[in-house]
């Protein structure tokens, strides 16, 4: 089977250009792959321009373009080949010029289609015609290199007349019976889509991948194929695939924060969980992609939660608690305090990697995925702003980091203890930490050039 595209135009006499550097201005004028419903045509095909070649039969003039496809298509089928071919014809005719692309499904028991008309004569297969703005004619069928029409229409007399020049030009197969069927193709798309978004930090933006889509659908195609084959009736099943790409928006991570910070429902959280820092034990939210808030499950470590089942997650709230008596004494009878660290904990980053993890299979976007931490020391949020193929979550997790984390933190701070942990023992880049005021402002916290502590204002 073959699908062409359809043109016809006056001949362009245009002064200082020859006729190939014509045809093919004229060509790249007309063709417009992105209006055809067929998604091979809009998204999957690519046209060589240079590789155009002219050849001549009886007068007429015949010029072939290579086209192929970015991603293959597979075809499974008793009557045509697996493999397709494509090309973009125009024929000058007297003073007028008929283009056509053409998508070639070679027949089983024939050669392949051999990337030119000039040799047709061992080819068949069928022909589904196109005009070149996506309103499909009709079909011719080939046999052995002859052509037929089974419908007789107008519009694809200029085709099957060259055809058929080149077939009556070999007597081995010029007597070849005129025969055709009805038959289907059931065709399935795989649609994927790979959405990125624009991130910009100061004057540098860079695009980052964020989640891929995949839509899957099946049409069936009515189609006109050759007889005479060994097989008393015939499947077709074509299988193609398509990649697609989209820049979803510009996501500033410091605007993405105060559209959060400002929303009335986040806010409340924020608000309620601010009054559970003298509690003995951590208590927390998750939000849904909708937007909706759940419980984190508590467990027998008063410093720890785990969220909900599920993972169409974009991220969560908690508290980090006051100090509190550990149940363990001083010699002189004073109470040993467990002191929770205000800043994210190794196990905290865990989570945050995890619902990273988490938009390779879900719709939610990695620059809507957060983690808030509250503690009477103030608000920090972790956002991401690095490549989403960076994140694993492959560390020892437990006491060996626990022990490197408090050391950090004592030594050089809560802010700058934890930048440093980051990149000394997780060493993901994008990872960024954001200080949240009470008026709803952030400020970013980072390592400068020499590793010292950096605060930049979101504006």
């Amino acid at each position: 089977m073959a699908l062409i595209l359809f043109s016809c135009s006056p001949e362009d006499n245009t002064a200082g250009i020859n006729q190939t550097d014509a045809i093919t201005n004229q060509l790249t004028k007309d063709l417009k792959l992105d209006q055809f419903k067929n998604q091979t045509f809009a998204n999957n095909l690519v046209v060589n321009w240079e590789s155009i070649k002219k050849i001549e039969k009886d007068g007429v003039e015949i010029y072939e373009i290579e086209v192929e496809e970015k991603n293959p298509t597979i075809i499974k089928s008793n009557l045509f080949q697996s493999k397709l071919k494509y090309a973009l014809i125009s024929i000058k005719k007297e003073n007028q010029i008929y283009s056509y692309l053409i998508e070639i499904y070679s027949g089983l028991n024939h050669p392949l289609y051999a990337n030119s008309i000039q040799k047709i004569d061992a080819f068949t297969g069928t022909l589904n015609v196109y005009e070149l703005y996506g309103k499909q004619i009709d079909q011719l069928v080939v046999i052995n290199g002859k052509s037929i029409n089974p419908y007789a229409n107008n519009a694809l007399m200029p085709l099957n007349d060259i055809i058929n020049r080149f077939h009556l030009g070999n007597k081995k197969t010029a007597s070849v019976p005129v025969c055709y069927l009805s038959e289907h193709v059931y065709v399935t798309y795989s649609i994927y889509t790979d959405h990125y978004y624009n991130i910009t930090v100061g004057t540098i933006t860079e695009k980052k991948y964020a989640y891929t889509t995949i839509a899957t659908y099946t049409v069936d195609e009515p189609m006109s194929v050759p007889c005479g084959e060994s097989e008393s009736s015939y499947e077709t099943y074509k299988y193609v695939t398509i990649r697609n790409e989209i820049i979803d928006n510009v996501l500033d991570p410091c605007d993405r924060l105060k559209t959060q910070n400002s929303n009335p429902d986040f806010k409340a959280k924020i608000d309620l969980l601010k009054k559970n820092t003298g509690l003995l034990k951590e208590t927390g939210v998750v939000q849904k992609a909708d937007g909706t808030f759940l419980d984190f499950v508590s467990s027998s470590n008063p410093n720890y939660m785990t969220p909900p089942a599920g993972t169409n997650f974009k991220g969560g709230i908690h508290v980090h608690i006051n100090p509190y008596p550990s149940g363990k004494f001083h010699p002189d009878g004073s109470p040993i305090m467990s002191k929770p660290i205000p800043i994210f904990s190794p196990q905290d980053i865990k989570q945050f990697l995890e619902t990273l993890l988490n938009t390779k299979t879900n719709t939610i976007l990695v620059a809507d995925v957060y983690s808030t931490m509250v503690s009477s020391s103030g608000t920090y949020t972790l956002k991401f702003t690095g490549n989403i193929a960076d994140i694993n979550t492959n560390f020892n997790w437990g006491t060996d980091l626990d022990d490197k984390f408090k050391l950090a933190t004592k030594k050089d701070g809560n802010e700058l203890g934890f930048l440093l942990f980051l990149k000394d023992n997780i060493g993901i880049k994008g990872i960024t930490l954001y200080k949240v005021n009470d008026d709803g402002t952030s400020e970013k916290k980072s390592l400068d050039a020499i590793n010292l502590l950096q605060t930049t204002p979101c504006q």
